[in-house]
């Protein structure tokens, strides 16, 4: 695990930007209570997490243990969206072939 107090403080900083983007600090407060030691927690602040990401006060081991669990939740969501997201853009590709055929039958009928 990590040792390094700097190297922890990196660690959150640098997981909830790739992970999160601009407003991570936010979503990563949000995401972690469920993985709490002593089971989920109603919430943890932003200011929390940012004291963290500083260096300002330690990150607690549970935190750095509870990140690749975290993580994985969050790329599982991100697939389901991914596949979701897919079936939306094979719909309307069906519904754009649908278009052009109906305009092309139109023309034919208009030219004939």
């Amino acid at each position: 695990m990590f040792d390094d107090f700097t190297a922890r403080s990196d660690m959150i900083a640098q997981v909830g930007h790739q992970a999160f983007g601009d407003d991570w600090l936010k979503v990563f407060a949000r995401s972690l209570p469920t993985f709490h030691p002593e089971g989920p927690r109603k919430a943890i602040a932003p200011a929390t997490v940012q004291q963290w990401a500083t260096g300002a006060v330690p990150v607690p081991d549970w935190v750095i243990r509870a990140l690749p669990t975290m993580l994985a939740a969050l790329v599982a969501d991100m697939r389901s969206q991914a596949l979701r997201i897919e079936g939306i853009v094979t719909a309307l590709v069906a519904v754009e072939k649908d278009l052009l055929a109906r305009s092309n039958a139109a023309r034919r009928i208009y030219d004939a």
